[in-house]
C-alpha cells in the first residue's frame, strides 16, 4: 500500500456543490485546495486529519447537531454518540438516535486508531457488528477538524460527513461557522443538512 499527499482541488460552483479533482486546478468556479492522502493501489482520498486531536479528551459524548444522512442517521433525531476508551487501546463507540418511528436506536461498535501513515491522531476504523461495507480499506471516521467544542469528521472520499458538538443544542451562528468550514475543507454543500436535537429526554 502506498499513500502520497497531494493538494486536492475543490470546485465550488453557484448551487455550493462540491466536486474532488486530483490534478489540482479548475478551470471555471471558485476553487479552494484541500491536502489529502492518496492511496493509488485503491484510488481512494482520505483527508487530513486535524493535528490537534487528542484521543483522551475526544472521549465523552458528543451530539450529530449537522450533517450528510447515512444509515442509523437518516430520518433519525436526537443523533448522538458515546466514546470510552478500552484497556487494549481501541475505542468503544456507543451510537444512540431516535428514528422516525420515534424508536429509540442503540448501535454499539468498535473504533481501531490507523496506522500512522494516514496521520498522526483523529484518524480510525470504526467497526460494527451489523457490518457496514466500506469501499475504501483504510480509515473511515477523519476528525478534520478538532476543537474542545466540536469536530468536523469526514469518511474517505468526503463520503460522509458528521458535526459532532458537545452541547447538544449549541447557538445556530456556531453551527452554520462548522458547516461553512465543512464545506471549506471539501464537503458537498448540498447534502449538509441540521439535525433535530430537541424534545430528546
Amino acid at each position: 500500500m502506498r499513500l502520497s499527499l497531494f493538494l486536492s482541488s475543490i470546485t465550488v460552483a453557484s448551487a455550493l456543490s462540491v466536486s474532488l479533482s486530483p490534478h489540482g486546478h479548475s478551470s471555471h468556479n471558485k476553487s479552494t485546495v484541500v491536502p489529502a492522502l492518496y492511496e493509488s493501489s485503491t484510488k481512494c482520498v482520505y483527508p487530513v486529519p486535524d493535528p490537534r486531536f487528542n484521543l483522551q479528551k475526544y472521549l465523552g459524548k458528543w451530539y450529530q447537531v449537522a450533517g450528510t444522512p447515512f444509515r442509523q442517521t437518516s430520518g433519525a433525531r436526537c443523533v448522538a454518540a458515546q466514546y470510552r476508551l478500552n484497556e487494549n487501546g481501541t475505542v468503544a463507540v456507543q451510537n444512540i438516535s431516535i428514528g422516525p418511528n420515534n424508536q429509540t436506536v442503540s448501535v454499539n461498535g468498535t473504533a481501531t486508531p490507523a496506522s500512522k501513515e494516514y496521520g498522526q491522531g483523529g484518524v480510525l476504523t470504526v467497526e460494527f457488528p451489523q457490518g457496514y461495507p466500506s469501499k475504501c480499506p483504510g480509515p473511515n471516521y477523519i476528525v478534520q477538524e478538532y476543537g474542545d467544542d466540536h469536530a468536523i469528521v469526514q469518511t474517505a472520499n468526503w463520503g460522509v460527513l458528521y458535526i459532532l458538538a458537545r452541547e447538544r443544542n449549541p447557538p445556530q451562528e456556531r453551527v452554520e461557522k462548522w458547516i461553512s468550514n465543512a464545506v471549506r475543507l471539501g464537503s458537498n454543500a448540498t447534502a449538509i443538512m441540521m439535525y433535530d436535537q430537541t424534545n430528546c429526554e
